[in-house]
């Protein structure tokens, strides 16, 4: 591999890294204003809940509309995410990083890639505090 190829690949793999880190600060960001905002409703429900069913429905479809674009967000940035580790295998396949014996005797550098997926557990949480917040409001807590 020349080393034009080399610097290539090696800021290739910096960039996707780089998204990686912006994406997680991105998500982690977004759900906690999602919390921010859901626990927000939920203590304004303490003194001001309403009334009304047609309130309890109104402020029900608040909470389920935003959840809903969250976690269409948040798919969204795990589709992106899943490109860019996609990516970042393939380079350290390039650079032999898994190889055993070519940097190494007997051990590769790289060890081989393992999935972790983060989507699951924003859902769970996400889901998780629409449905007690709408339960909540329609209880009229």
């Amino acid at each position: 591999m020349s080393d034009e190829n080399l610097e290539f690949l090696k800021l290739r793999y910096q960039d996707q890294v780089e998204l990686l880190r912006f994406l997680t600060s991105l998500e982690l960001k977004v759900i906690f204003g999602y919390f921010t905002v859901v626990t927000a409703i939920v203590a304004w429900l303490v003194t001001k809940a309403p009334e009304s069913f047609k309130g309890q429905i109104v402020l029900s479809a608040v909470i389920g509309l935003s959840t809903s674009c969250v976690v269409y967000y948040l798919y969204s940035q795990k589709k992106r995410r899943d490109e860019a580790v996609e990516t970042i295998v393939n380079l350290n396949t390039a650079m032999g990083l898994y190889e055993v014996g070519k940097y190494l005797d007997n051990k590769a550098i790289n060890p081989p890639s393992k999935y972790r997926p983060l989507f699951p557990v924003y859902l769970v949480a996400i889901v998780g505090v629409c449905l007690s917040s709408i339960y909540l409001v329609l209880s009229g807590t």
